[in-house]
């Protein structure tokens, strides 16, 4: 019910994720779970992923998850930078 499917509205969503660095999912997958998750590539290897993270909705409220976006963005700097050595 929560699944996005018009195309208009896709492309305006993944606009919004790119500017702002990271993606939620709210309930979409189960009624009172949410997620939040950050683009993860790594050039040399040819590969882009993604680091997220879930929990109840009571604890990821808004502010909460734009903290752990950060966290998640840093972890992603992290990762880069071993795979680069």
């Amino acid at each position: 019910e929560k699944t996005i499917t018009d195309p208009a509205v896709l492309r305006t969503q993944v606009e919004e994720i790119a500017q702002r660095g990271y993606s939620t999912d709210i309930a979409e997958l189960e009624e009172g779970l949410n997620c939040v998750a950050v683009p993860l590539p790594v050039p040399h290897l040819n590969f882009t992923g993604a680091l997220s993270t879930s929990g109840p909705s009571v604890r990821f409220t808004p502010e909460r998850i734009a903290e752990l976006a950060g966290k998640l963005s840093e972890t992603v700097k992290k990762i880069q930078d071993i795979l680069a050595d």
